[in-house]
């Protein structure tokens, strides 16, 4: 059995589908619980699960996503996203991607074909994939990072390229793992490993963000 919203906007989605939120979190006061909108919601009681299209957009807490179509698994706890993934997490990054698998908190899960843009300055980390773990840790695999804005025409002067970046959130690190940093499309140096504060912090002793100027 299939039941149809044909909407705008669907308020306090937990709150008619409870399921979104886990089972073994305690409950939640309506403000606490993710909000959804969209054009048209379609939900399966059969098969428990959801299906919303249409300026689809989640919203919980300090992080928002949009997307075209959204899927949720209610046994699994699980969102589904396909097309034009974007993931904004306030004062701190924004994320776009092509296909991706989360909880429905957007603490966990993983995202496929990855350009995040970190609040700051102008950087971005591409990737083929990325994880995000524990609403924390971002895992970047077969990364770039680059100076240049997200969808520049322009090459950038210089990036560099690893096998793995991790950004810690939280203490607002960055780690380049297996790197090469490349001038003009050709690699020039390689490091297994690089350390720096990501663009949020302001001030920290050490090694600076990466520059032409701080290569050691």
């Amino acid at each position: 059995m299939h039941t149809i919203f044909s909407i705008q906007t669907l308020m306090l989605f937990l709150l008619i589908f409870p399921g979104l939120a886990s089972a073994t979190q305690p409950p939640m006061s309506p403000a606490e619980h993710p909000l959804l909108t969209a054009n048209a919601v379609t939900y399966d009681q059969k098969a428990h699960t959801l299906d919303a299209t249409g300026n689809v957009t989640v919203s919980y807490q300090k992080r928002w996503m949009k997307t075209d179509h959204l899927r949720h698994l209610q046994e699994k706890d699980l969102l589904i996203l396909n097309n034009n993934l974007s993931l904004y997490e306030k004062n701190k990054a924004f994320l776009m991607g092509e296909r991706a698998i989360l909880s429905s908190d957007l603490r966990d899960g993983v995202i496929e074909k990855v350009h995040l843009y970190i609040n700051g300055d102008q950087s971005t980390i591409s990737g083929a994939r990325a994880k995000r773990v524990q609403g924390r840790y971002g895992v970047i695999e077969q990364a770039t990072y680059s100076p240049c804005k997200i969808c520049s025409s322009k090459k950038p002067f210089w990036q560099l390229r690893s096998k793995k970046i991790v950004w810690d959130e939280e203490k607002g690190d960055i780690s380049h793992h297996h790197a090469w940093l490349e001038m003009g499309g050709v690699p020039v140096f390689y490091t297994p490993y690089l350390h720096h504060p990501d663009p949020t912090v302001k001030r920290r002793a050490g090694l600076l963000n990466p520059g032409l100027t701080s290569s050691h």
